[in-house]
C-alpha cells in the first residue's frame, strides 16, 4: 500500500514465532554463537560508513542483553562507538 511522499506501508498479515535458542556465526565460521532470549532492538542503519561495509544500501544490527548468551567460550566483542563524523 503506497502512502504520501513514496513511502510505502507493508501490512504483516501473519505473525512468525522465533524458536529459541538461536545459532549463528560469522562467515567465516571461526565464531559461532546461541542466544536464549530474542533480540531487544532490530535496526538499520543507512550512513555511508555501512553501505560501504556491506556493499548495500544499508546493514542491519540487533540488540541482545548479555544474559541471553548462556555461558560460552565466547571470547569478548566489546563494543564499538562510532565517532560523531562517521558514516557522513
Amino acid at each position: 500500500m503506497r502512502v504520501g511522499g513514496g513511502v510505502q506501508r507493508i501490512e504483516i498479515t501473519e505473525r512468525q514465532t522465533l524458536q529459541l535458542p538461536l545459532t549463528g556465526g560469522c562467515q567465516c565460521s571461526k565464531l559461532r554463537y546461541e542466544i536464549s532470549e530474542a533480540p531487544q532492538l532490530v535496526y538499520t542503519c543507512h550512513c555511508t560508513d555501512c553501505q560501504r561495509m556491506t556493499s548495500s544500501a544499508f546493514s542491519m544490527g540487533i540488540v541482545i542483553a548479555d544474559r541471553a548468551f548462556p555461558e560460552s567460550p565466547l571470547p569478548s566483542l566489546g563494543q564499538w562507538n562510532a565517532p560523531p563524523t562517521a558514516g557522513v
